[in-house]
């Protein structure tokens, strides 16, 4: 029984260096996802008004 908790414990503490050392990776990831969202979402928000303004503008 002590065997499988020091087996346990080696494991956890394997798992949580990994971890930790893959937390900023996964963080500097989100990030990026995060900005590449935000830059589609202008883009098409900018696309839009500028049809909206060629239509405007096609109209006079």
């Amino acid at each position: 029984m002590i065997i499988l908790i020091e087996i346990l414990k080696i494991i956890l503490y394997a798992i949580y260096s990994v971890f930790i050392k893959s937390v900023s990776y996964l963080v500097s990831l989100l990030v990026l996802i995060l900005i590449i969202v935000i830059v589609c979402y202008l883009t098409k928000l900018i696309v839009s008004d500028l049809k909206r303004r060629v239509k405007l503008y096609g109209k006079h």
